[in-house]
């Protein structure tokens, strides 16, 4: 049986299908984190290009980096997100997308607001958005409505982007 010790505190869940030429730098981000105590659970949903080449690449040079292949068919992000769940380890779980970043203290952040409001079962964090380099379009992507959150939620028009809950 593995100590807590030895287990990471954040378990993200990264779906992926066909992303050779975009999973760098997704992958890059999660390395750059100023919060170490991460796993990095990456589920390819039947990519025919180099994505796992790519991934087995980062996983050679960084244990944390695991990764995890769906065997029959294509079934989208939520199959491989639900794969993800059931093998991680960590505490909290952080989805992300193969084009998504995290900025270097976004972990640091929310692991430091879980700790400071134990109670909550989970927090929604803002989301930037960007064109072509970050920065480019200023503002965050999951908008503040006048709606209630679970209302919204409910109504499947989403409050915040799959990135930004914990």
């Amino acid at each position: 049986m593995e100590s807590d010790s030895n287990k990471p505190l954040v378990s993200i869940i990264m779906p992926v299908f066909n992303r050779e030429q975009l999973i760098r730098e997704s992958i890059e981000s999660v390395i750059a984190q100023t919060f170490l105590n991460w796993e990095l659970l990456i589920v390819d949903d039947g990519s025919t290009d180099l994505t796992m080449e790519v991934v087995a690449e980062y996983g050679c040079n960084d244990s944390r980096i695991i990764s995890l292949k769906r065997e029959s068919g294509n079934k989208g992000p939520s199959c491989c997100r639900n794969i993800g769940i059931e093998k991680a380890r960590g505490k909290y779980i952080l989805f992300l997308d193969s084009d998504d970043y995290l900025t270097s203290i976004c972990l640091e952040k929310r692991v430091q607001l879980f700790s400071e409001n134990p109670d909550n079962d989970f927090i929604v964090f803002p989301m930037g958005k960007f064109q072509e380099k970050i920065g480019d379009n200023p503002g965050p992507a999951n908008q503040e409505l006048d709606l209630d959150p679970l209302q919204r939620f409910i109504g499947f028009n989403l409050p915040w982007t799959v990135t930004s809950p914990i």
